[in-house]
């Protein structure tokens, strides 16, 4: 009798998040903000039970650790521009999930999901902000989701593969090839396993205005854990 109990109030926490998942889609799609925290993801409060948890013990392995890693409730992709780049890039696409794998259930519909994605797409230069927008959408129907060879949010995609960039939103688009360099030393802190990995980056931004080709330097930070 206990451990229905206990199946039972684990049922009820995880139908919890899914509708708490639920109601943030309904309410953040394509919502403009102005911060680089995709949909305020730590206000939900999600439950964690049996997604795995940072512990300082992990034994990393590359190229598999390039990939996802849906054991764990969240993971970021975040690319960042360095200084002397013409362009100010500041992009983050994030998983969050309410059900562990193993927890998952079996359904039939194609739009039923265990995970959101957010992706927050910060341009700017010299003083002006190019672009600032979020998407929001499932991780169900191919609209959002994460493998070694990709991350995408509907037609943002970063790709493992190809080696490249794309983003585009109304009249601005930001494409270009992607060279990556060796990850630096993974980290682990309370909440997050981590590492970065440089990139030589040959871009091209396209406005209503103007088509702009550069150059720069960039940072990809690739993150996972509780991040509570």
């Amino acid at each position: 009798m206990k451990q229905r109990f206990i199946v039972l109030g684990i049922i009820l926490m995880i139908l919890g998040g899914v509708l708490l998942v639920w109601l943030s889609i309904e309410n953040n799609t394509n919502t403009k903000v102005g911060s680089a925290s995709a949909l305020s993801i730590d206000e939900l409060a999600l439950p964690s039970i049996g997604f795995q948890k940072v512990d300082g013990e992990r034994a990393w392995r590359f190229p598999e650790d390039f990939g996802p890693h849906p054991d764990f409730q969240r993971e970021q992709w975040h690319l960042r521009s360095e200084d002397g780049c013409p362009i100010n890039i500041d992009i983050l696409l994030e998983r969050v999930s309410v059900v562990p794998p193993q927890f998952a259930p079996m359904r039939r519909s194609n739009w039923a999901t265990q995970s959101i994605f957010t992706a927050h797409a910060v341009l700017q230069q010299a003083e002006t902000i190019l672009l600032d927008h979020v998407l929001t959408s499932r991780g169900a129907n191919n609209l959002a989701a994460a493998s070694l060879e990709q991350v995408w949010v509907e037609n943002w995609v970063l790709d493992f593969v190809e080696n490249s960039l794309n983003i585009q939103e109304g009249n601005v688009v930001l494409k270009g090839e992607l060279v990556f360099g060796n990850p630096q030393e993974p980290m682990a802190d309370d909440l997050w396993y981590s590492y970065q990995r440089p990139i030589a980056f040959s871009g091209q931004l396209i406005t209503q205005d103007a088509d702009t080709k550069f150059d720069c330097n960039m940072v990809l930070l690739h993150r996972f854990g509780s991040g509570t």
